[in-house]
């Protein structure tokens, strides 16, 4: 009898204990979502009540978090994600391992909207030619789809696991461009811009409208002529807005995932939290009715035509 009573007040503390947590998963705590998600975890107690905790599921570009969120967790809300875009394309393309519905995750809200933050073709500012590294650990290669988009022909390097290898690759001169998000290389490699050592080429991320700082830099879609070529940098763009996704598993209770919304929302309009935000590049944030919208545009895009422009 007394050992039943120590295990259910053992049970109690234990169950206790994770309903007073929240684990956020990243797929890199080092990566821009991880270092986005630890200024989250800072702010987001204020608003519900919880010690935030951020853990590490690393693989396939966040496809293994994306199964292990979707599938694996408790579905009681304690356990939210950033889910990476790559992990978003995966879905679309049905990738032999993807085990979720990109649809069906519980939105939370975006930290920063790809429009206001573009992607960019970055060049080494002493480099002349053009040379891509291919990163196998990514459904798609933005450079590889540029390269082909605008007819350049040029070297694509590959071999490369993942996104920091190709950034060694870039610093070691073994190749000379990269794609990035103006917010991912503000937030993990600043120094790269405060030292002059990259520069944008191109831009994508909000039509033909160029970035105030980057008047000077052409828009991808401005590059392009065809009609189906623009819609291919029009998905990418798409893909681009989720910058800092933030999910829930599905089927978790409605008001749950309602007072997750309402406590990510209260982060993002928080002014401590985005003075902080700001400095890594995250200004302007999505919230989860918003986003949904922009999703399902994204998942309806995908023709079959448009699935082979991204295979």
């Amino acid at each position: 009898m007394i050992r039943i009573f120590l295990t259910a007040i053992f049970l109690f503390f234990a169950s206790s204990s994770l309903a007073n947590e929240l684990t956020v998963l990243v797929q890199n705590v080092a990566g821009g979502n991880g270092i986005h998600a630890n200024i989250v975890a800072k702010y987001l107690p204020k608003y519900i009540n919880q010690k935030v905790i951020v853990k590490q599921i690393p693989g396939a570009a966040g496809v293994v978090l994306a199964n292990y969120l979707y599938n694996a967790v408790p579905k009681d809300g304690n356990t939210i994600g950033t889910i990476q875009n790559g992990a978003m394309l995966q879905s679309v393309l049905s990738n032999k391992s993807i085990q979720y519905d990109i649809e069906k995750f519980i939105i939370l809200g975006v930290a920063q909207d790809g429009r206001y933050e573009p992607h960019m073709l970055w060049k080494k500012v002493d480099q002349k030619e053009i040379i891509g590294g291919i990163d196998s650990s990514l459904p798609i290669n933005q450079f590889k789809i540029i390269n082909r988009l605008l007819g350049w022909k040029a070297k694509e390097i590959t071999g490369y696991l993942n996104p920091n290898e190709v950034k060694l690759a870039l610093e070691r001169n073994e190749i000379t461009v990269l794609t990035g998000s103006l917010a991912g290389v503000k937030t993990v490699s600043p120094y790269w811009l405060t030292e002059n050592k990259i520069k944008p080429i191109i831009q994508w991320g909000n039509g033909v409208v160029r970035h105030p700082d980057y008047q000077d830099v052409p828009t991808l879609l401005e590059m392009v002529s065809d009609e189906h070529a623009k819609n291919v940098v029009r998905v990418l763009e798409l893909q681009g807005v989720f910058l800092r996704l933030y999910a829930a598993p599905p089927n978790i209770p409605a008001e749950r995932a309602n007072e997750l919304r309402r406590a990510m929302w209260s982060v993002f309009t928080d002014p401590e939290y985005i003075n902080e935000a700001a400095k890594i590049g995250i200004s302007k944030p999505i919230d989860h009715v918003e986003s949904g919208l922009i999703l399902k545009e994204f998942v309806s895009s995908f023709t079959e035509s448009m699935k082979s422009e991204f295979q």
